[in-house]
């Protein structure tokens, strides 16, 4: 179990203290991707928040601490902020590095900016020579972040806010001051909020292990544009999103045995089509045991959490399905597919009505 104690002096790392290894420092750069700087539940109680954070006031850490079940030992300083508010009859309590790691993001470039004097100031500036200012992004390490981002994301709209709100910049400002005193802290920007948080709940509190901010709007009051402004900071919240990745809908041709892996004839035509582009894309797993068990997903209907896998991860599964499918990836192997099982009297495939997975059974 991990705590976040507050900023070193130099203002390079985090001070964490570990049931095992007691005090210990971690570099703000590790802490961008790693969460595992609040106590973590098996089974967290979600809270979805929406509307101003005005009602929202800082709260003593100890009684986040002893919800939690964290016992500092004597002696231990702790110098991190927790805010609190009241949501439908549940007290949520909120550590300050809870809502940075959930506000500045992507976390492995912008979360360590926050920690620097102008740190936002060297990933993008503000063009006010057009006619509505507008963000403009030149760090090229950030630029080659956010293109390997999920389709999920809008890996630059955290950027986009908080350069146009002023006080979400200020927010961001105010971790630098926090830091530079050894605390972990940070003022609360204008706006209304969408933000979901997840921890584990006592009675009627909750302690917030990880946030997720999904969408926000900026006052005109606060915009350096002088007009409100509505940001999607998740693509599932877009209610003009395109599902370009959704696995519904998707007709897999079968062999005559019913099968749907790839003979090796058929892997020769289709590797080229799935192999990455770029050398620096790094393959940790077979291509084709992923492809087979995409092919197996979208063929039998069932559950993600239930295709069998060969040593790598559901979450590795989906995510290059949707990555291949984004791409354009999947309707090439398709047309491989169905070029190459067009001789067998029937092709049968799965779809979805609604909820239900129906067999389709065509003519060749």
């Amino acid at each position: 179990m991990e705590w976040a104690l507050g900023v070193s002096l130099d203002t390079s790392s985090i001070e964490v203290f570990t049931s095992n290894e007691g005090i210990a420092h971690r570099r703000i750069e590790e802490i961008a991707s790693d969460r595992l700087k609040v106590p973590r539940t098996t089974k967290p109680y979600r809270v979805l928040y929406e509307g101003s954070l005005s009602s929202w006031s800082l709260s003593g850490p100890g009684e986040y601490l002893a919800g939690a079940g964290i016992a500092l030992p004597e002696g231990c300083l702790n110098r991190h902020e927790v805010f609190k508010f009241v949501d439908g009859g549940l007290t949520v309590h909120v550590p300050a590095l809870v809502l940075m790691q959930a506000f500045f993001k992507p976390s492995p470039i912008l979360f360590p900016a926050a920690f620097k004097i102008a740190g936002l100031d060297l990933l993008a500036y503000v063009d006010y020579a057009q006619a509505t200012p507008v963000v403009v992004i030149d760090d090229l390490a950030y630029i080659r972040h956010t293109r390997r981002c999920r389709e999920n994301t809008a890996p630059n709209k955290p950027l986009e806010w908080l350069h146009l709100s002023k006080s979400a910049k200020h927010a961001m400002h105010s971790v630098y001051l926090g830091a530079s005193n050894g605390t972990l802290r940070m003022s609360l920007p204008l706006g209304d909020f969408r933000v979901a948080l997840h921890g584990p709940r006592v009675g009627n509190q909750v302690f917030a292990t990880t946030a997720t901010l999904i969408a926000m709007t900026i006052p005109a009051e606060d915009s350096v544009t002088g007009t409100s402004e509505t940001m999607i900071f998740h693509s599932m919240a877009d209610p003009q999103r395109s599902s370009k990745a959704s696995a519904g809908g998707i007709n897999i041709p079968l062999h005559s045995d019913g099968t749907s892996a790839v003979t090796d004839q058929e892997w020769q035509m289709i590797e080229p089509i799935l192999t990455p582009r770029f050398n620096a894309q790094k393959i940790i797993h077979s291509r084709r045991d992923l492809l087979d068990a995409i092919l197996l997903k979208l063929s039998s209907g069932i559950w993600w959490a239930k295709v069998p896998t060969k040593g790598f991860k559901i979450t590795d599964l989906s995510w290059t399905f949707r990555r291949w499918k984004t791409d354009g990836l999947v309707d090439q192997v398709l047309e491989v597919l169905n070029a190459s099982r067009s001789n067998g009297p029937r092709v049968e495939s799965i779809t979805r009505i609604g909820n239900k997975p129906v067999m389709v059974s065509e003519k060749v």
